[in-house]
């Protein structure tokens, strides 16, 4: 990953009474006041080193305090107003936020969240199932929204798969294209509720194609596991897939199968095909 390195000039220590109307005003003592610009930083995923200017009036002395890790402080120059200090890359998928204190004056640093590597559309269901597809379902059912999540969030949901023949399963499935001879982390959260056939099982598979978008019929090589999760729980699983050196796309799968007494239902959350580091 390529570091961003950025130094911003902002404000002079002598502006327009307007722009100073503008700052933030510190006063810690009767004959020390700071002024402090800009009040606010917003940083990219990559991180970078950025400058922070503090003017004063009488006897100030002051000390600049960040309140998360991630934020460095470079170089304080007291009697030239300057602090330059470096935010670290955000590797994580949710952005973050923290403050810089200068004498009880808040600096406020807010940072974008990493792309997220998931190759799938639409893994969490946040309100639909679209991105994915019920081709080549083996037996009868239908896959729906559902506003069950794994997390019991309020603004999100799940895709609930059902299957309405007797140990046939019924699926949805989504396209990725990927790169030959790589490995990459796969995985979902599912749950089964209470009161359905014991013998019914979450069906994870990856359906590998020596051709982009999975188009041709017959795929090339497959790698499937049956997930037996307990019932009423929402539990996560996860494995790794290496393509072979012909590899060019894949089908993700995910079906309920092998009950005996229809109908079988599971859902399914937070699904992800993403390349290994």
């Amino acid at each position: 990953m390529i570091r961003l390195i950025v130094t911003v000039t902002f404000l002079s220590l002598f502006v327009p009474i307007a722009g100073a109307a503008r700052q933030r005003t510190a006063s810690h003592a009767s004959d020390c006041t700071l002024t402090i610009a800009p009040r606010a930083f917003s940083v990219p995923a990559a991180g970078g080193v950025y400058t922070l200017t503090v003017g004063r009036s009488g006897p100030c002395k002051w000390t600049p305090e960040p309140s998360a890790d991630w934020v460095t402080v470079n170089t304080i120059s007291i009697s030239d107003g300057v602090i330059t200090f470096t935010v670290s890359p955000n590797s994580d998928t949710t952005p973050r936020a923290t403050t810089i204190d200068i004498v009880g004056a808040k600096v406020a640093v807010t940072q974008d969240a990493a792309a997220d590597p998931n190759l799938l559309v639409n893994g969490k269901f946040d309100s639909n199932i679209n991105g994915w597809s019920t081709l080549f379902s083996t037996g009868s059912g239908n896959a729906s929204w559902s506003a069950l999540d794994a997390h019991d969030s309020a603004f999100s949901g799940s895709a609930l798969v059902r299957s309405t023949q007797g140990n046939l399963g019924y699926q949805l499935l989504q396209c990725v294209n990927v790169l030959p001879n790589r490995v990459y982390e796969y995985g979902l959260t599912s749950r089964i509720a209470r009161g359905q056939d014991t013998a019914g099982r979450v069906i994870l598979g990856v359906y590998e194609y020596d051709v982009a978008n999975c188009d041709k019929i017959g795929y090339n090589y497959y790698a499937t596991t049956n997930l037996n999760p307990p019932l009423d729980a929402w539990t996560p699983y996860s494995s790794t897939f290496t393509t072979s050196d012909t590899a060019k796309s894949l089908y993700f799968v995910v079906a309920a199968g092998f009950h005996h007494t229809p109908p079988f239902a599971i859902n399914f959350d937070d699904a992800f095909f993403r390349p290994r580091n």
